[in-house]
């Protein structure tokens, strides 16, 4: 998102397919050019944040809290909270 470069945000992917390589292809068919880690049937990563299911979105605030999760198809909302979020970062 580069509206929010240099500004205190940062994008982060979560990846939960059975393999690497199909972890990577989706990376490569989606054309994702942010960091995304592999965490192979949401065992480790999505599990100490309690995952609610895929695909969706947290809002995690800069001391670690998990504000917001969102679904993928609600993106004005979602926009409006990051810029809150980013805004409210930026204050401090």
């Amino acid at each position: 998102m580069k509206k929010y470069a240099g500004r205190p945000f940062a994008l982060v992917g979560v990846n939960a397919d059975f393999t690497l390589e199909a972890a990577k292809e989706q990376v490569k068919e989606n054309g994702l050019n942010w960091r995304s880690f592999f965490d192979p049937y949401g065992e480790k990563i999505a599990v100490q944040y309690g995952e609610p299911g895929f695909p969706h979105i947290m809002l995690i605030d800069p001391d670690g809290v998990i504000q917001f999760i969102y679904k993928l198809n609600e993106n004005e909302a979602l926009d409006a909270k990051i810029e809150e979020m980013v805004a409210e970062a930026e204050s401090k």
